[in-house]
């Protein structure tokens, strides 16, 4: 089935309004999934380890080939909350699972 999106604009002060008690609920439940990016508190719920080298002023990502979907793609999944003691944990458990071949 082929599904539509309606593209809307929506109020970023609405949007925090509808969320603020799920963040708040969040920090005070896994404070140890809360991220500080400037001046706002932010929780980690998807990880994607990333390898970048720069050589000569040329920048290499580090990709892994998916022999299911025939495409490059970086390692990457969503954080476990009993599994994982933070988002650290989290993706280095993936860049296991996913380049290593091993959980």
């Amino acid at each position: 089935k082929a599904h539509l999106l309606q593209i809307i604009e929506l109020d970023p002060q609405k949007v925090l309004d509808l969320t603020r008690s799920y963040h708040e609920h969040v920090c005070a439940s896994s404070p140890h999934w809360m991220v500080s990016v400037g001046d706002a508190e932010l929780f980690v719920d998807h990880v994607t380890p990333c390898v970048v080298h720069v050589d000569d002023g040329v920048v290499f990502i580090f990709a892994v080939w998916s022999e299911k979907t025939c495409k490059w793609g970086l390692p990457g999944g969503g954080v476990k909350l009993a599994e994982d003691a933070s988002f650290w944990d989290a993706a280095c458990r993936e860049w296991n699972e996913e380049v290593l071949g091993f959980p």
